[in-house]
């Protein structure tokens, strides 16, 4: 507890949510509504919603290809999360 208070965790998933989210909102719409629904989260709790479960999964597989961890919510892949760590930087 003292580190989330002391380096402002909070602040900063925050933060660097907001940037995220924006920057996946940018890159899903020329990807909508024909493979993608919606990018939301809240602070670095962050999801991708596609239109199904097989295109999620290919996004998921090209994801783990290039080594970023991703989830399937549920049972499926059609919503996947992004939970990067609270000391992600901007780059």
């Amino acid at each position: 507890i003292n580190v989330l208070l002391e380096e402002r965790l909070c602040d900063r998933a925050r933060t660097m949510g907001d940037l995220f989210l924006a920057k996946l909102k940018s890159t899903i719409k020329p990807y909508s509504p024909h493979m993608t629904v919606d990018a939301r989260g809240k602070g670095l709790m962050l999801a991708l919603e596609f239109v199904d479960t097989e295109i999620g999964f290919r996004v998921s597989k090209g994801l783990f290809r290039e080594k970023v961890l991703v989830a399937g919510t549920l049972v499926n892949a059609k919503t996947i999360r992004i939970e990067p760590p609270l000391t992600i930087t901007a780059e």
